[in-house]
């Protein structure tokens, strides 16, 4: 993806990251071909889950077993323990997003975050219902190492891609682990 990046030609000032070490790696993955610094931006981490972070989905059903249901189900109902509900984080993430594009002065801005927070961000701008599933969000699907093209004018987004990456196990990523 960064080579594809590098051969459009992308005009940026630098890479804008999430903080968590995944974010941070692929960054520097784009960094050493497009030549930019990375600023690190804690509002562009992923879902905050509280008492569900890093646990199991089984782990989960027995700690918080309505909040999975609404993970499921509705995501406006989704607000675990502890955590930020999912319409916290999706306003969080565009609200950031929103202030990136405004005070950029190049002509492209890169993001580097992770997959539910770009989907919640996906939902916003295309105007989906977040009263279903995470997993029943009609967007483009966003994997590792995609890129999800937008435009911004007269402060509103509007989306044009998902470029896929065709590259998922380059030696670069699997590098990184």
């Amino acid at each position: 993806m960064a080579k594809y990046l590098k051969d459009l030609n992308v005009d940026c000032e630098k890479i804008f990251s999430g903080p968590t070490p995944r974010a941070l790696q692929t960054s520097e993955i784009l960094q050493k071909r497009l030549n930019v610094p990375i600023e690190r931006i804690h509002s562009l981490t992923e879902f905050y889950l509280g008492i569900l972070e890093d646990r199991s989905r089984r782990e989960g059903l027995v700690l918080s077993p309505d909040e999975y249901e609404a993970w499921e189900k509705n995501l406006l109902d989704f607000n675990p323990p502890l955590g930020e509900s999912a319409l916290e984080a999706a306003e969080r993430f565009y609200e950031t997003v929103e202030l990136i594009s405004q005070n950029c002065q190049c002509r492209d801005v890169i993001i580097v975050s992770h997959g539910i927070v770009i989907k919640l961000f996906l939902a916003t701008v295309l105007k989906k219902s977040l009263e279903i599933g995470e997993k029943k969000i009609d967007v483009p699907w966003t994997t590792h190492g995609t890129i999800s093209v937008f435009t911004y004018n007269n402060q509103q987004f509007k989306f044009r891609e998902v470029i896929e990456n065709k590259f998922p196990d380059s030696k670069e990523v699997a590098d990184f682990g």
